[in-house]
């Protein structure tokens, strides 16, 4: 006889779902409404399963509940029932658990236990008493495959942002779960790391006959590999299900209105005038799709062509003394050079974005700007001509904000409404030109209803918004942000960036680092590319698109307009080749 909780099954028998959830609703104990309510979905084995919503509608605390860590963590109330392989998660040993379900989470730097990059690996897979005889072949096959092999015996604390989600991918894997659940795993990756982490998770599912459910943004290099998308709604709710070109067909328009990322082309799709009724009956969720529904369509060609102008810049003359920069920055970290040499200078009125792959020295030249520099570091750092020496770091503090890669780091009150307000507090403003000013930003970010929320009990867009919201409060000059749209839906993604780009349009500076090349196509004047800790372009975004020995070397994937404008240009000429031959073939 076979047990419930068995996974196995016989030739005829319905096998057993991975995951099943029964009307969940999880509130916190300090809050009346809840985070999700009244949620049943199942899940099979082997399926995979993509989960979208709007910014804090609950996806990744939904998550953390199918494996017990909520509640059980946190102080918080779990009505419904989870059950994994038939057997309610309640009825199941933590250390079984932990062999069954793996996750990675949003914040990577939140699930490390070791100092090392190896250690890390081997502590989970001491706590699944794997023999040591296996462990050292298994840590250097995983870290070959998520591409950290060089980095392993390297300390945890020197690796950028990217470099730790990748070690968190690998963590995860190397203890081979029966169920992988994925929140944002490649939303800190450059965008060729995001596409090989995401080719070596869909083979170990393959060879390991792995159950995904996935919560994301960045979908194009998920999308072909999904089999079903769940539809969160803004309050938790469970919307709809089914297949991912079926689910943004039904509902492309309402989820571009309600911020829920859908595939780039699925979005431009909608975006462009001259998308044909055809393409709109049936949204692409491919490139391929897209090419094939627009064929012949000039107008479409067109378009494409107006999406690759850049915005325009700001209509105001430079003050040459209102100028950051840096000569011959050198940064050495331990005995690595991450910088080498570097020559810039920023002045107010442009948006500048520093793309890279992971491991570039993007934050660190971002931090150097900043003023937060590392003490061994060579080089002049200079603002409006003057050296470091000539400000105190409260003058600093005034002409520069800046906003961290992981928000936490900056929080130093216990609500969000005094988070806001504490630049403006320090500077003796009035507490009613104070309240005035905060409600507004906490409008324009999206936090409004949020004012007596501790920021620490925020979701991770929720936080990041925060942090860029107190930036805003001061109004410094220049404004560098590390990331700034990591863990946004598309909504308020968009409407951080036109906060930002109407910052630069009033004569101030944003400086950003991202991974997005949608957004730097979109709102940056200037694109900055770093390759081995040098920059080896500076210019327009459209320049950098044409430059394909560049991008190849640095992963850097173009943003989709200019992809399908090149499709449809090759398109175009292997048809006139096609229509060439034929009038050959037939004038013989």
């Amino acid at each position: 006889m076979i047990r419930p909780a068995d996974h196995r099954h016989v030739s005829g028998a319905v096998p057993v779902p991975a995951v099943e959830a029964e009307r969940l609703t999880f509130r916190y104990r300090s809050g009346e409404k809840p985070v999700f309510r009244d949620v049943s979905f199942s899940v099979k084995q082997r399926e995979t399963v993509l989960f979208l919503g709007p910014s804090g509608c609950g996806k990744s605390t939904l998550m953390y509940c199918l494996n017990r860590l909520y509640p059980d963590s946190v102080d918080g109330i779990l009505e419904g029932t989870v059950k994994v392989y038939g057997q309610p998660v309640s009825d199941v040993p933590a250390g079984e658990l932990c062999r069954k379900i793996g996750i990675v989470f949003q914040d990577p730097d939140s699930q490390f236990c070791m100092t090392r990059v190896d250690e890390e690996v081997a502590f989970g897979l001491e706590n699944l008493g794997v023999p040591r005889s296996e462990m050292d072949e298994r840590i250097d096959r995983i870290l070959r495959q998520v591409g950290l092999a060089e980095y392993r015996r390297e300390r945890i604390h020197t690796l950028s942002g990217g470099m730790k989600q990748k070690l968190a991918v690998a963590c995860v894997l190397a203890a081979e779960p029966k169920i992988l659940i994925l929140d944002e795993p490649t939303a800190q990756l450059d965008p060729q790391s995001a596409r090989e982490i995401v080719h070596h998770i869909i083979k170990f599912q393959q060879e390991r006959g792995l159950t995904l459910l996935i919560v994301e943004h960045r979908l194009d290099e998920w999308i072909a590999h999904v089999d079903r998308c769940l539809l969160l709604h803004a309050d938790g709710g469970l919307l709809d299900e089914g297949a991912p070109r079926a689910c943004f067909t039904r509902h492309g328009k309402d989820l571009a209105h309600w911020g829920i990322w859908m595939p780039a082309v699925t979005q431009l799709t909608l975006e462009l005038p001259s998308s044909p009724d055809a393409v709109q009956e049936e949204l692409p969720v491919t490139e391929r799709q897209f090419i094939e529904a627009v064929k012949g369509a000039e107008s479409v060609t067109a378009d494409l062509e107006r999406r690759l102008q850049p915005p325009r810049p700001a209509e105001q003359p430079h003050d040459p003394e209102s100028v950051l920069s840096v000569d011959g920055l050198t940064v050495r970290i331990g005995n690595k050079t991450v910088l080498r040499r570097i020559d810039l200078a920023f002045r107010l009125g442009e948006l500048a974005a520093i793309v890279g792959a992971n491991g570039s020295g993007k934050t660190t030249l971002l931090q150097h700007l900043g003023g937060i520099g590392h003490k061994s570091s060579e080089g002049d750092w200079r603002l409006n001509g003057r050296p470091p020496s000539d400000w105190s770091q409260d003058e600093l503090r005034r002409r520069i904000g800046y906003v961290f890669q992981n928000p936490e780091h900056q929080f130093v009150t216990f609500t969000v409404f005094d988070e806001v307000a504490f630049g403006m507090r320090q500077q003796r403003l009035p507490e009613s030109a104070v309240h005035a000013e905060v409600r507004r930003l906490l409008q324009e970010s999206g936090l409004a209803g949020l004012e007596e929320a501790n920021p620490f009990s925020l979701s991770q867009g929720q936080k990041r918004r925060l942090s860029v919201a107190t930036m805003l409060a001061d109004e410094q000059q220049w404004l560098l942000l590390d990331e700034p749209t990591f863990g946004q839906d598309a909504r308020t993604s968009e409407q951080l960036m036109l906060l930002l780009r109407r910052r630069v349009e009033g004569g101030k500076a944003v400086i950003m680092v991202t991974h997005d090349m949608e957004l730097v196509q979109r709102y940056a004047d200037r694109v900055i590319l770093l390759m081995d800790g040098e920059v080896r372009y500076d210019g327009a975004p459209f320049g950098l698109w044409k430059q394909e020995d560049l991008l190849s070397q640095s992963g850097i994937i173009p943003p989709v307009c200019y992809r399908l404008r090149m499709m449809l240009e090759q398109q175009h000429v292997g048809e006139n080749a096609d229509a060439a031959f034929r009038t050959v073939e037939s004038g013989s």
